[in-house]
């Protein structure tokens, strides 16, 4: 679960950051390499999952960069989606534009598998 943690946590930097779309292609890379972890990651590690980390801020920490307000978060939180379901979910919920590329970069990694 450590590389989902640091995948989330470049997805927030990207984020937060006004996005260097590369670094993030650069992170993704990994997953080329381990086909597994990135099935786990993104297919079969579920939300409610990540809530029983000891550090379990993250989705909280993507929920605030993309301004989702605290009384929304409920349909996230502790919920049984995958990582996919949570971005494209988000996506569709924000129209935000940096969405975007995250979720063509996880479609392209999963075609290549």
């Amino acid at each position: 679960m450590e590389s989902l943690i640091a995948t989330l946590t470049a997805l927030n930097n990207y984020l937060v950051h006004s996005g260097n779309e590369n670094a993030l292609k650069v992170h993704m890379e990994k997953y080329k390499a381990d086909r597994d972890a990135f099935n786990r990651d993104f297919y079969k590690i579920t939300l409610d999952r990540l809530d029983r980390l000891p550090d379990n801020t993250i989705i909280t920490n993507l929920l605030t960069t993309m301004g989702i307000p605290k009384n929304q978060r409920g349909r996230y939180i502790h919920q049984e989606i995958t990582v996919y379901q949570f971005l494209t979910e988000l996506d569709a919920t924000t129209k935000e534009p940096r969405l975007t590329p995250v979720i063509a970069l996880i479609d392209e990694h999963n075609k290549t598998r």
